[in-house]
């Protein structure tokens, strides 16, 4: 004798037929879902406009992950004021050496996404600026 579960016991079915319409995928992930986190695990603060994302892709080297870093950095701390970029925080997730951090600084400035303080012997102090408002801090 077989034994079943109870029907609420089983996941609702990805698809069903309908046999006026035929078969209708059903999405199994609501849209506002979002994955747990693991203990430990980092996430990204995201909400970047794609108008700026096609304008650092452009960029040559590892400009794009050093710019999400810096907005991860700031939207992280919140407060408006400018960040530094620690060595370690660029090359634990971002993959970001210290030189390749400091050419696309240099790239980023440049096309004025972001405004650097320089100061010798510190970390540089980074601003992020809205490109889509000339000059204006994100």
């Amino acid at each position: 004798m077989r034994r079943y579960l109870r029907i609420s016991a089983h996941p609702s079915p990805i698809y069903y037929l309908n046999k006026y319409i035929g078969v209708i995928v059903k999405n199994p992930i609501p849209s506002d879902y979002l994955p747990p986190l693991l203990p430990g695990e980092r996430f990204f603060f995201g909400r970047v406009p794609h108008s700026i994302i096609k304008r650092v892709a452009s960029l040559a080297g590892t400009s794009l992950a050093t710019y999400l870093a810096i907005w991860d950095r700031t939207k992280l701390d919140g407060t408006g004021k400018p960040v530094t970029l620690p060595n370690a925080f660029a090359l634990d997730p971002w993959g970001v050496n210290r030189h390749a951090k400091a050419r696309a600084l240099r790239s980023l400035e440049a096309v004025g996404l972001i405004h650097v303080q320089r100061s010798p012997g510190r970390a540089p102090r980074i601003m992020l600026l809205d490109p889509r408002v000339k000059g204006k801090a994100v």
